[in-house]
């Protein structure tokens, strides 16, 4: 039998219960020994964040008990993509390759917002069909805020004029917040190319997000504020407030305002231009600008950033990591020892996330750990852990890609 750390990040079961009890015993000798309930709670989304924080208090030790943000399958997903059938226009899904038609609400895991829209579009292309035209694909979007965009991918180049008036008509008979088509070279938005959400944080402070067409956001916007909540939490619990911040793999700074709430600073770091450049937009929008700075830097300043933890005069004792689904790279896990506070977000807990809890128990204990339910119904499971130093050795040799 393979260790632990080198089972497949995809799970073999799609029963929450059953995955989180495989987390449990990846994480056995970090966690208390009590596996948690997966039931739904009666609460909403920002009235069970706080749960956890009791359940972990309660833990054997210095070891926490193991925490889990449920969401129901139905109704979780906020972006949703389509094909588009024809004679009679109906929706398809693509799986292993092949496009599978919907029938009628088949697709449960959409919003209701988007169930609607999904109706009334298919009912606006039985009296005015000049949208379907060489329509690829097509992308519902909507918000907790009450937002909404449909965005459409086409084969042929779009004539303008003409697909500005269909879409006019499609927007007014939806009631869209927005409407965009795309072909090669052409980009055509009624009236902008992205939603804005208001993500309820706590009370008296809401967190905004420009989320735009092109760019990824996370599709189920209940748990992407329950994360945010329980980041902020976790934040607080263990001396944010007196801290600076560094956030690796910050993306389009989906978690960056809210961590200003709490830190003193937060130097967000990203590669990507697109994704930097939406970050921005993210801070302004949130009046946070004096509280953070979102910095484009290649991998080697990634790599003197994390060696020396000091840039511009600040210090950064905290760091936040949200990276892609392959985890750390070797030499940025070697770097970690020396932050008083590590928060880890991984959406391969019993792959990559077990490496990272091997690699800093000497100095670290895991302090908390979270099961977040993003994809509720399929083989996937995310978690958000936060490691606090106890000790101080010598700092380990950097390990090269």
């Amino acid at each position: 039998m393979p260790p632990r750390h080198q089972e497949e990040a995809c799970f073999d079961t799609t029963e929450l219960a059953a995955k989180v009890a495989q987390v449990h015993h990846a994480f056995a000798e970090y966690l208390d020994p009590h596996v948690p309930d997966c039931a739904l709670p009666s609460a909403g989304p920002s009235d069970s964040v706080g749960q956890g924080s009791a359940d972990a208090t309660t833990a054997v030790g210095d070891r926490p008990r193991l925490e889990v943000l449920p969401q129901a399958e139905s109704g979780s997903r906020y972006r949703c993509l389509f094909q588009l059938l024809s004679h009679p226009y109906r929706y398809a899904r693509r799986k292993h390759g092949i496009a599978t038609a919907l029938e009628g609400d088949e697709f449960v895991i959409a919003a209701p917002r988007i169930k609607l829209l999904m109706r009334a579009f298919l009912e606006h292309l039985a009296s005015d069909d000049r949208l379907a035209k060489s329509c690829r694909s097509l992308n519902f979007h909507v918000t907790l805020s009450d937002d909404s965009m449909l965005a459409l991918v086409y084969e042929e180049p779009l004539d303008e004029v003409g697909w500005r008036e269909a879409a006019e008509a499609c927007r007014t008979a939806l009631g869209l917040g927005t409407i965009v088509g795309r072909a090669k070279k052409q980009c055509i938005a009624l009236p902008r190319t992205h939603v804005l959400e208001r993500f309820p944080l706590q009370p008296g402070l809401d967190v905004y997000q420009q989320q735009e067409e092109s760019i990824f956001s996370n599709p189920s916007a209940p748990m992407c504020l329950q994360t945010m909540q329980w980041l902020v939490e976790v934040a607080r619990q263990f001396g944010g407030t007196d801290l600076n911040l560094l956030e690796l793999y910050s993306g389009s700074g989906t978690y960056t305002p809210a961590m200003c709430s709490v830190f003193a600073h937060v130097l967000s770091v990203e590669i990507q231009r697109t994704l930097v450049e939406a970050a921005r937009r993210n801070l302004e929008l949130n009046h946070c600008e004096s509280r953070a700075t979102v910095h484009r830097a290649p991998v080697e300043f990634c790599r003197r950033l994390l060696r020396s933890r000091e840039h511009e005069g600040r210090r950064y004792d905290a760091v936040l990591l949200d990276p892609p689904r392959d985890g750390l790279d070797d030499f940025t896990r070697s770097q970690l020892h020396n932050f008083e506070v590590v928060m880890l977000i991984s959406c391969s807990p019993l792959r990559k996330l077990i490496l990272d809890a091997e690699a800093l128990h000497t100095t670290h204990r895991l302090a908390r750990m979270v099961i977040l339910d993003h994809f509720p119904g399929t083989r996937h499971l995310e978690a958000a852990v936060v490691f606090v130093r106890h000790r101080t050795i010598d700092a380990p040799v950097a390990v090269d890609d």
